[in-house]
């Protein structure tokens, strides 16, 4: 067993990631990861949610997890694969102390990540992933403080949460029907591969669905919100109402207009603003997005009379803004968007649901 004398800093910009083949994805690692964030976050008696994009990697990880979160005394229940959103919609039955995901996002299947949610649905803070860091490094360092607890239970599995995560979405749809309209989606062989086709079904469309056929290592492979030429191209070639392609993890979105043009997430956040002011939903009349927004949204935030807070690249600085303006709507150009009313991080079945439903009131394209 080798000991660390060195600090060592595990959480980057969103979690923790890097080859599944390599330390920290190692199995001892992996139970002292887990057993370090359950005694950080854990209530008398919690449970743990444990949800996985479809890499390879990813079972082995969850069962490392889950003995370390045995350890500290906690309970853990294995969703399956579902996306890294569904933690946070989950999250609202108030069942679990916390929920953990399996996911390196748009990274190659080689590759994977552990992202935290806390009891309310939202990502660490700083200071959170700090303490946890410091007793990972703790037990790294003095394997001997790392005394044996008895694991009273064996992980549960719970199939009908995927059917939960479904249903919270179809409610965002709020009226009405997708009944006469063809959709494509490219659920790019990652965690929407099952619940996005599904959602647009039961919403009445013809779904045309891409990438929905994962083996572990094909995620992200030549497809989704990487490559949105394949969703592109099938709009066209089906004469499509419009298209969606996700990213493995499935919290980021592109669209596709019916003319098989690609539009970025600036076109997005400028629709349903619109939108969202129209019917008073848009909080304080803000939009919140990043530096990279193009001029073109500015300036048609400016005339719609909607102010546009401007904040950092990265969807935790985004929400950060959203939290401080009281805004209920914020993202960025690469398609990642939060509506804060709804949940506290981007889902792009959501965004794309909110966005299908927008059309549907306005019989627009």
């Amino acid at each position: 067993m080798k000991t660390y004398e060195k600090h060592i800093k595990f959480f980057g910009t969103d979690g923790i990631r890097g080859d599944a083949s390599k330390f920290p994805f190692d199995d001892y690692t992996l139970s002292v990861i887990g057993r370090s964030a359950a005694e950080e976050l854990h209530a008398p008696k919690g449970t743990i949610l444990i949800l996985r994009d479809t890499r390879q990697s990813g079972e082995r990880i969850e069962r490392a997890l889950a003995k370390g979160i045995a350890q500290a005394g906690l309970k853990t229940v294995f969703a399956g694969v579902l996306t890294t959103p569904a933690a946070a919609a989950l999250l609202k039955s108030g069942k679990y102390c916390a929920a953990v995901v399996i996911s390196a996002s748009h990274n190659p299947w080689e590759d994977n990540g552990i992202k935290i949610f806390n009891s309310k649905g939202s990502k660490l803070s700083d200071s959170t992933e700090m303490r946890i860091e410091k007793r990972i490094n703790s037990y790294l360092s003095s394997p001997k403080n790392l005394k044996s607890l008895k694991c009273k239970a064996a992980p549960k599995k719970d199939s009908s949460l995927l059917k939960t995560y479904e249903n919270f979405i179809i409610k965002n749809f709020g009226k009405g029907s997708l009944k006469g309209k063809t959709i494509v989606v490219d659920c790019a062989n990652g965690a929407a591969y099952k619940c996005a086709p599904a959602v647009l079904k039961k919403l009445g469309a013809k779904v045309i669905a891409l990438n929905t056929k994962p083996d572990g290592k094909n995620i992200n492979l030549n497809c989704g919100a990487l490559h949105p030429e394949c969703a592109a191209q099938a709009v066209k070639k089906n004469k499509a109402f419009c298209g969606f392609a996700f990213d493995g993890d499935a919290d980021r979105l592109i669209c596709i207009d019916e003319t098989g043009v690609v539009k970025d997430g600036d076109f997005f956040l400028a629709a349903m603003s619109a939108d969202m002011k129209k019917r008073g939903k848009l909080r304080n009349n803000i939009l919140v997005t990043t530096v990279m927004a193009n001029l073109g949204l500015m300036l048609a935030m400016k005339a719609a009379g909607i102010k546009t807070i401007v904040s950092k690249v990265g969807d935790r600085y985004v929400l950060e803004d959203m939290k401080k303006y009281k805004a209920s709507l914020g993202g960025e150009q690469s398609g990642h968007f939060i509506f804060l009313d709804i949940l506290g991080t981007g889902d792009g079945l959501l965004s794309a649901v909110r966005l299908l439903a927008a059309l549907n009131r306005e019989n627009k394209t």
